[in-house]
């Protein structure tokens, strides 16, 4: 998908169903039940993290930026995520919300490896290049 693709993606209020302007497929994975709260790229740019902020939406949306479809998501937050961050080496995904503990979450598993900030996280996240 191109940047204007997931512009319109992003700015639909999780109601996109649309085009891929590269190959001209239809596109309906970007279902959040509410507005997107943030979204981070992968390092090797052919993934992207996203979560929607809100209460009903615990989840951590994993997709394939190429096609839009989502591969998989991540489930265990008690609150909405707020925030994202892959590591430089693209393995594993930070996500945060003010109150609870930031998580790291191993992205070959799918499980959370390690918590941080008992017992509240926090609203933005980031990773330093060298890890």
């Amino acid at each position: 998908m191109t940047t204007k693709d997931w512009e319109e993606a992003l700015f639909s209020r999780g109601k996109y169903s649309g085009k891929n302007s590269a190959t001209g497929q239809p596109v309906h994975g970007w279902k959040h039940l509410g507005s997107t709260a943030a979204v981070n790229v992968a390092p090797d740019r052919l993934g992207l993290a996203s979560v929607g902020g809100e209460i009903e939406d615990k989840a951590i949306h994993l997709w394939d930026a190429r096609t839009g479809i989502e591969q998989f998501r991540l489930v265990g937050h008690g609150r909405g995520v707020l925030s994202v961050a892959f590591t430089p080496d693209g393995k594993r995904l930070a996500s945060a919300n003010p109150f609870e503990p930031v998580r790291l979450w191993n992205l070959a598993t799918k499980k959370v490896i390690r918590q941080f900030g008992q017992p509240h996280g926090g609203l933005a996240l980031t990773f330093s290049p060298d890890g």
